[in-house]
């Protein structure tokens, strides 16, 4: 009987898919952008997944950052962005740090008071994207941010001036080389 156990257990994980990503990150105005359409995740997953790569979900806090991060989607799907209305259900507010939003972007009608629609996503319409709320539970492609971690930037992830750590060959620091050379194992 344990032998069952066992090559039952062995069955049910071999069944699982696993997904290993690096992802693609674009640079922007002293930040990195990355766009995940595969796996497609909940709002709390992408902002884990965000996380887990050393960002947060997408924040397009200007009118030209939020144009810019509609110029890296693949214009075919909706895509999360880093704000909801939780936990008040009144308030949106980017959530990495938390803040206010200042810009926004709606789609007409949006946000429409639907107390259960308290995640923020791109909503592909007639308009081309627009934001939207939508339930935090439904899954779908979505959009990262980091700090650029260039060091000829000046401006690294971890705040610190890289001028000093800088090889003589002007390349980017080694230890301060970006998270996306880790993949993360997802079981769906």
């Amino acid at each position: 009987m344990h032998f069952i156990v066992q090559a039952a257990t062995f069955i049910a994980l071999a069944h699982i898919p696993v997904y290993c990503l690096e992802l693609n990150w674009k640079t922007y105005n002293g930040m990195e952008y990355a766009l995940v359409t595969t796996p497609t995740m909940t709002w709390i997953e992408a902002q884990r997944y965000c996380s887990q790569h050393g960002g947060v979900l997408a924040q397009p806090e200007t009118a030209d950052i939020n144009n810019y991060l509609k110029s890296l989607t693949d214009k075919k799907t909706w895509m999360w962005i880093g704000a909801s209305n939780l936990p008040d259900k009144k308030t949106w507010e980017w959530h990495n740090p938390l803040k206010a939003i200042t810009f926004a972007d709606w789609q007409s009608s949006q946000p429409d008071a639907n107390s259960t629609q308290n995640c923020l996503l791109y909503w592909l319409s007639r308009e081309g994207y627009k934001w939207g709320d939508y339930f935090c539970h439904k899954k779908f492609g979505f959009l990262c941010q980091r700090k650029d971690s260039n060091c000829n930037d000046k401006k690294p992830a971890n705040g610190n001036d890289c001028e000093a750590k800088k090889p003589a060959n002007g390349n980017d620091c080694e230890a301060k080389k970006p998270a996306n050379q880790k993949c993360m194992t997802i079981c769906l």
